[in-house]
């Protein structure tokens, strides 16, 4: 009965801060945006806890080359717009914050 609640509550509170967020905000692309978030990590949630345990090593690995392969393509991007080096070298504040990230 507890867990019910828990997850009750935790339910409410969400629905409560997005509800407040969409009233507050200005713009409508703010509110799809972060609707679309939502639901993203609704979706996210049941199906990570709907995977079998035996799935779970083989998911998990290909799950962590796709994370590789776009932090080295973030990273090749990074370069290509770099103006001061001509490299994969970060050259302004938002490049580091973007390299550090990954």
């Amino acid at each position: 009965k507890s867990v019910v609640r828990k997850k009750y509550w935790h339910f409410e509170s969400c629905c409560d801060y997005f509800g407040s967020f969409g009233l507050t905000t200005d713009s409508p692309e703010s509110v799809s945006l972060l609707a679309t978030f939502a639901l993203a990590g609704l979706a996210g949630y049941q199906v990570v806890w709907g995977v079998a345990p035996a799935l779970h090593s083989p998911l998990m690995a290909v799950t962590n080359a796709i994370s590789g392969m776009t932090a080295i393509g973030g990273m090749l991007l990074l370069g290509s717009h770099a103006t001061d080096t001509k490299g994969l070298i970060p050259d302004s504040p938002a490049h580091w914050l973007g390299a550090i990230a990954t």
